[in-house]
């Protein structure tokens, strides 16, 4: 058995609790999916946040540029990143993925108050705990966001890789 199966393995009954969690069975109305949506919407955008920061430890994004001391490692990232960045929106245009999640959103008119006031915290420079610290950031939100960024800030290449490919990417395969 090589690594990733002993991994795969070892995470298989965390992985299908998640996958079982009655949280799924209680989406069964139209408010409760846009509950479940404005909270959920965080957990998009921070899987870009781990993306980028996968990004940012395989690919140059600095000037001046050097290059990659793994270049499939790159590859393989700047081809997730994208799709996942800048996707065909189905309108003759490009789009994130986050953003298609909004559009979706505002479509069954779940509330984007959360994760738009979120946003523009960081976009007027506030760190991401100082964001998630805002009284509208529900705990769980804060929590999970928390997390995810500790681990991204530790940086740790292991730790964020695994947090992406099992703690994200694998869960939607």
């Amino acid at each position: 058995m090589d690594g990733i199966q002993r991994i795969q393995e070892r995470i298989r009954p965390l992985k299908a609790a998640l996958l079982n969690h009655p949280v799924y069975r209680e989406i069964d109305r139209l408010d409760s999916l846009r509950l479940f949506m404005e909270h959920h919407a965080f957990g998009v955008w921070d899987f870009m946040s781990l993306l980028k920061a996968l990004q940012r430890r395989l690919c140059c994004t600095d000037v001046p540029w050097l290059p990659a001391a793994d270049p499939l490692g790159c590859r393989l990232v700047n081809e997730i990143v994208l799709a996942e960045e800048s996707d065909d929106d189905g309108r003759g245009g490009f789009v994130s993925h986050f953003e298609l999640y909004h559009r979706a959103m505002t479509r069954c008119q779940a509330r984007t108050a959360l994760i738009d006031g979120f946003l523009a915290e960081l976009r007027r420079g506030k760190s991401v705990s100082a964001a998630l610290g805002s009284p509208s950031v529900p705990e769980c939100v804060r929590q999970f966001v928390g997390l995810t960024f500790q681990i991204i800030d530790d940086g740790d290449m292991c730790a964020i890789a695994s947090a992406f490919t099992f703690g994200r990417e694998d869960l939607l395969s």
